[in-house]
C-alpha cells in the first residue's frame, strides 16, 4: 500500500511562517512568500526583503550587475510590491583575482546594479 503525498504546490502553500504575531502580510493568509518576505514593523511600515546568491553568469560585470538588480526587482514585483525606496547590493570578490581586476569587476557591477 502507498500513500499519496500532496503535489508540491498544494504541500508549499500549506506551509505558514508560524510567527504568532499576525505581521505576516507578504502572501494570501500568511503563507510563505518564495520570492521574498513582507513584514510590517512596529512602527507601522512595511519591510520588504529579499536575499539570492548567484555566480557570474555573463562575462561582462557591468551586465551581471543589471541581471542583479533585474533579479531584485523580479522577486519584489512577483510579490505585488510596485515601488523600491532602496536595494542593498552584497558583493563579493574572488581573491584570486589582481586587486586591479577585483577593483575594475567591482566598480562595474555596482554600476550596472545602479
Amino acid at each position: 500500500m502507498s500513500l499519496q503525498s500532496p503535489p508540491i504546490t498544494t504541500a508549499i502553500q500549506l506551509l505558514t511562517l508560524n510567527l504568532g504575531d499576525n505581521q505576516n502580510i507578504g502572501t494570501t493568509n500568511g503563507k510563505i512568500a518564495l520570492d521574498c518576505s513582507v513584514r510590517k514593523t512596529r512602527q507601522g511600515h512595511v519591510c520588504i526583503s529579499t536575499t539570492d546568491f548567484f555566480f557570474p553568469l555573463v562575462d561582462s560585470p557591468y551586465l551581471q550587475g543589471r541581471i542583479g538588480a533585474a533579479n531584485v526587482l523580479s522577486d519584489l514585483y512577483a510579490e505585488g510590491v510596485g515601488e523600491c525606496d532602496f536595494m542593498l547590493m552584497l558583493l563579493a570578490a574572488c581573491r584570486d583575482m589582481t586587486e586591479s581586476d577585483r577593483e575594475i569587476c567591482t566598480r562595474e557591477m555596482v554600476r550596472g546594479f545602479n
